[in-house]
């Protein structure tokens, strides 16, 4: 969950589509990973993600880091974290202090979107002591300009992406790609239905919906996650056969250009 979000909320109910992009994540990346990874999650939000791929990956060790952390939550995070492998920041200056060793894993889930010149900063992670030519960086972010919404607006997204020019950005930041796709089929629909109903975005604009208003109980936020689930299962698989579906969400895995 973004930051932004959990200030809107008092406890927190996972949405189902985070669950589905954690396991989405998990399955597209098995094939490039061993038990024993270093991973280091950028612009981690709650640390949810990272927390979740604790569980997968017990032996590995785990670097959370966000801008928005304030002193509190670090000081609750180390307190929580205190008997795990898992280390949180605010800057990766911060963590460049501490980890000296190279990262398995690098991800962005939902990041550069937020950032005005994502360019620039794929350029300035490529260049961090961590990363070396085994280093894989993992990109999601939401798909399609068109379908920019309110909810982007309140999240503080400055745009949205296409396959195309989220190679084109990562190729631009240091960056070469190795697997490219989109995710959760299912869920345009509802999103152009949403669009069609704000009509411009600037003027719609009012109180946040999405992720922060879910209040489905255990039992809809399961079905709902095996639903988005199937829908990725049968997409990718349409994928490997060479069709290739449009999706929600856009992905990229890649590693830094030699």
């Amino acid at each position: 969950m973004d930051l932004r979000e959990l200030k809107e909320v008092s406890q927190i109910n996972r949405h189902p589509w985070e669950w589905a992009r954690f396991e989405v994540a998990c399955k597209l990346l098995r094939k490039y990973l061993s038990g024993n990874n270093t991973f280091i999650d950028i612009g981690c939000g709650d640390v949810f993600f990272t927390k979740e791929l604790y569980k997968r990956y017990p032996q590995s060790s785990f670097f959370a880091v966000d801008i928005e952390f304030t002193d509190e939550q670090i000081a609750g995070f180390k307190e929580e974290f205190n008997d795990k492998p898992i280390q949180v920041y605010r800057t990766l200056d911060d963590l460049n202090v501490q980890f000296k060793g190279k990262a398995t894993q690098l991800f962005l889930m939902d990041v550069i979107e937020h950032i005005e010149h994502d360019i620039d900063f794929l350029q300035m992670v490529a260049k961090q002591p961590f990363v070396d030519d085994n280093t894989l960086l993992f990109i999601t972010v939401p798909a399609f300009q068109k379908l920019f919404c309110t909810h982007d607006i309140f999240l503080g997204h400055y745009r949205r992406y296409h396959t195309a020019m989220l190679k084109d950005h990562v190729r631009r930041g240091g960056w070469e790609p190795l697997q490219t796709g989109y995710f959760f089929s299912s869920l345009l629909v509802p999103r152009v239905i949403q669009k069609l109903k704000e009509g411009n975005p600037q003027s719609a604009m009012g109180k946040a919906t999405g992720l922060v208003e879910w209040k489905g109980s255990k039992t809809k936020t399961d079905l709902i996650k095996n639903v988005l689930l199937t829908d990725f299962t049968i997409t990718n698989g349409l994928k490997k056969l060479g069709l290739s579906l449009p999706g929600l969400s856009n992905y990229v895995i890649c590693r830094r250009s030699r």
